[in-house]
């Protein structure tokens, strides 16, 4: 899939192809139909002496506000009634 990712420090935000997630027993995987930003990711984009704390899980994909449809369900997951 096609991503804005934020690579590491010092370099500029980057689009890229990123591999489909594999999820877990219990998590579900989205189809994303629609992504936003948010004023964190503008933050993140510029790296703000306050994003320091994200330093850890780079690379970071932007665009965490998003819709989408269900795409795969992991087999620990129950469906509601």
């Amino acid at each position: 899939m096609r991503a804005l990712v934020k690579v590491k420090l010092g370099e500029e935000n980057v689009i890229m192809d990123v591999p489909i997630p594999e999820i877990a027993a219990d998590e579900i995987l989205i189809q994303v139909k629609a992504a936003a930003i948010c004023g964190s990711d503008i933050h993140k984009f510029h790296w703000d002496p306050s994003m320091h704390m994200y330093e850890k899980y780079l690379p970071l994909i932007f665009g965490h506000e998003f819709s989408g449809v269900v795409a795969k369900v992991g087999v620990d997951i129950q469906p509601h009634e």
